[in-house]
């Protein structure tokens, strides 16, 4: 898999080159701190749906309605 084709990774990657004052990276590193979350949640989602005895090694997970990785996951679905 090509990584950098991934659309969330290539925004990371371009942002790595702004340089923001410390109020923009405060804010910045927010939206990060909250989009992985979202990732996180996405991906205990799909890990606990093929493999249902991971829930109780699962902490709590926020709702989300975020398919940020959808095309990775069915990407790699042929390869599970």
């Amino acid at each position: 898999m090509n990584y950098s084709n991934i659309s969330f990774i290539q925004q990371l990657n371009k942002d790595l080159h702004k340089e923001l004052n410390d109020e923009e990276l405060q804010q910045q590193l927010v939206l990060n701190i909250a989009f992985i979350r979202e990732l996180a949640n996405e991906i205990t989602s799909e890990a606990t749906q093929i493999f249902p005895g991971l829930k109780e090694h699962v902490p709590e997970m926020q709702e989300s309605n975020s398919s940020y990785l959808k095309d990775v996951f069915a990407q790699l679905g042929s390869r599970l």
